[in-house]
């Protein structure tokens, strides 16, 4: 009698968790290094128009005289370099970069368990609202972990100190243990709810603009291999981004403002130029520094 053969079982490996996690490593490494760089290039490229937005935001909470104020973009593009030095174009422009280290690990390390948390248990692929929802909870995330680094960053973009003028703070590093030591912890996280209020719209207006006009393009083989396809995919994001920063807007302008408020009061003790009474004071340093 014929012996009975055996079916024929493959041998399964399993990869050591050690070479997994060194992986995992190697990929975030690349990917720090690839989008860091790049944003980090961006970012300074953008520093000059980014410094006088936030200018511009700010100054109507300052007890800066009329006639040293910058008032519109074409009056400010001239007068920083003139007033406080082709350097001033870029304060605040290193703690900007910074956070590109918290975001990128976050979105890494939490943006897909986001969308596998919130993916439909019948299989189906992920749909806007939970592209919404995981987005959303990704970028609260971002917003605690780098608040400081934000706050920072709009402070010392906001000092208007002209050229041989001792600034109020020296660097990222001062001005956040300076912050700390006058305002407490409260004080790095001034205007967070703005902050985080304004994540939810943002990213809703963003996704629905970029799928509606991405729907609206022929999505056969040959149209995306033309040389425009690319051009036309870049052009929708830019659009679905200018809309909903264009509604956010006042959302980021009070952001900056309660950012700004208790170093506004200090630059105003300490310079010659200005003159505030304690009540101003008062008001502008007290209430609802969360919001």
């Amino acid at each position: 009698m014929l012996p009975v053969s055996q079916p024929f079982v493959a041998a399964t490996f399993h990869e050591p968790w050690s070479a997994s996690a060194w992986d995992s490593l190697r990929l975030f490494s690349l990917h720090l290094v690839a989008i860091g760089g790049s944003g980090a290039l961006a970012r300074t490229a953008l520093a000059p128009l980014e410094r006088i937005k936030i200018l511009l935001q700010v100054e109507s909470i300052s007890n800066t005289p009329p006639l040293q104020r910058y008032g519109s973009f074409h009056h400010a593009i001239w007068r920083i370099n003139q007033r406080e030095g082709f350097n001033a174009y870029f304060r605040g422009n290193g703690a900007n970069v910074l956070r590109l280290l918290p975001d990128t690990a976050i979105k890494f390390a939490l943006y897909d368990q986001f969308k596998v948390m919130f993916a439909p248990p019948d299989g189906r692929p992920l749909g806007l609202t939970g592209k919404l929802a995981a987005g959303s909870a990704t970028g609260v995330i971002k917003c605690l972990a780098s608040y400081p680094l934000e706050l920072a960053r709009t402070r010392l973009a906001a000092d208007t100190s002209s050229m041989g003028q001792a600034r109020l703070y020296r660097g990222i590093a001062h001005c956040m243990s300076h912050t700390w030591r006058h305002e407490g912890t409260r004080g790095l996280y001034k205007g967070m709810v703005a902050s985080t209020a304004a994540v939810v719209p943002y990213l809703a207006i963003s996704f629905t603009t970029y799928d509606e006009l991405q729907s609206r393009l022929p999505n056969d083989r040959g149209t995306r291999a033309t040389w425009w396809y690319g051009l036309t995919k870049l052009g929708s994001g830019a659009a679905a981004g200018l809309l909903a920063s264009t509604v956010v807007y006042p959302v980021d302008t009070v952001r900056r403002q309660m950012q700004v408020m208790h170093s506004c009061a200090e630059l105003c003790l300490l310079s010659n130029t200005m003159q505030c009474g304690a009540d101003d004071l008062h008001l502008r340093c007290s209430g609802m520094d969360w919001l």
